[in-house]
């Protein structure tokens, strides 16, 4: 059995200042490291910001920024968890 959808697109034109374009593919770049399945709808949608593809370019930087923070928290983390688990390993029992 098969279900057929209907929709109706429509276009819808939007003005937006420089910095919250920004704000939008800056969010978008995000979203796009929490979920890298959506990384090449994301980056679609960035495109449409701007005519000469500087939406990618800018959602790409945006991304590496991101992309760069998480790992070093990540590594922040890590490195805390191994230290803790280390000190634990040699503290002696206390009975």
């Amino acid at each position: 059995m098969r279900h057929s959808v209907r929709c109706k697109i429509r276009l819808i034109n939007a003005t937006f200042i420089e910095a919250d374009r920004q704000k939008i593919i800056l969010a978008l770049a995000h979203l796009a490291i929490e979920r890298p399945v959506w990384n090449d709808v994301l980056s679609h949608i960035a495109k449409q910001f701007y005519e000469n593809g500087e939406g990618v370019e800018m959602f790409n930087n945006f991304k590496a920024l991101r992309a760069r923070a998480v790992a070093i928290a990540n590594k922040s983390t890590w490195l805390k968890a191994i230290k803790s688990a280390h000190k634990k390993k040699n503290e002696p029992n206390a009975n």
